[in-house]
């Protein structure tokens, strides 16, 4: 937003000298009242008036060295996604209470099963399931994605066994889980009907931490529309 003319400043700052109140110059001018008593308190406070210079932001930490990342990109594309570590160790608690929207919605992350998934690294994607499946074992959405991704590598007995355990979707969460385990297997006429499901079951992570599981799959979907009105999105 550019700041207002000095001409405007000085016409304002007359009128309010001449005892015309906040609101009356505000609208003269179209204005806000809280402008309009600022400029007032800061010509009283340091005698200036006029704009003062806009700031759009710190220069970038690593500006300097654009460069020379871009030719390391370049030269060894997936170098950033590399594990330095063992993957096994690490345990990634979900619905902490962050916005996910902080989060990457595609690419290098090292944490979750998500990323795999929609890039279709299947094994890697049953390793971290089968990891947060043991550390919450009654976690109806884990259990769901942990069904659905165990397809993938051909377990198929095992996959329909963790799928009873969701059994008819009535218990709370239990949508949610059957969610999971459709979206997974890219069945997503089904996914949405029991994405509709747990939005019945007032399920607080239907309209933020759901959609966003797979990148833009379901959002992208022709189901979507009707999902975000029940959800009051659209």
């Amino acid at each position: 937003m550019r700041a207002y003319s000095m001409d405007l400043r000085e016409r304002a700052l007359l009128d309010s000298d001449a005892r015309m109140n906040a609101a009356d110059v505000a609208a003269k001018y179209r204005v806000s009242g809280s402008w309009v008593r600022l400029l007032k308190q800061r010509r009283r406070e340091t005698g200036e008036v006029a704009p003062r210079a806009q700031r759009h932001g710190r220069r970038p930490m690593l500006e300097p060295h654009l460069h020379t990342l871009a030719a390391l990109i370049a030269e060894q594309p997936d170098h950033a996604a590399a594990p330095t570590w063992d993957p096994t160790c690490l345990v990634c608690l979900d619905e902490t209470g962050v916005t996910n929207n902080l989060l990457r919605r595609y690419g290098r992350a090292l944490r979750g099963e998500r990323v795999h998934v929609m890039q279709g690294q299947w094994t890697d994607a049953v390793a971290w399931a089968e990891k947060g499946h043991s550390v919450v074992p009654q976690h109806r959405a884990v259990t769901g994605m942990l069904a659905g991704v165990l397809a993938h590598t051909g377990e198929h007995a095992r996959s329909m066994e963790l799928r009873a355990k969701l059994g008819s979707g009535e218990a709370y969460g239990a949508p949610a889980g059957l969610f999971y385990f459709h979206a997974a297997r890219s069945e997503w006429e089904l996914a949405a009907s029991w994405f509709e499901q747990a939005v019945a079951q007032h399920d607080t992570r239907a309209p933020w931490i759901l959609p966003r599981m797979f990148g833009d799959r379901l959002t992208s979907s022709p189901y979507w529309p009707a999902l975000a009105k029940k959800m009051n999105l659209s």
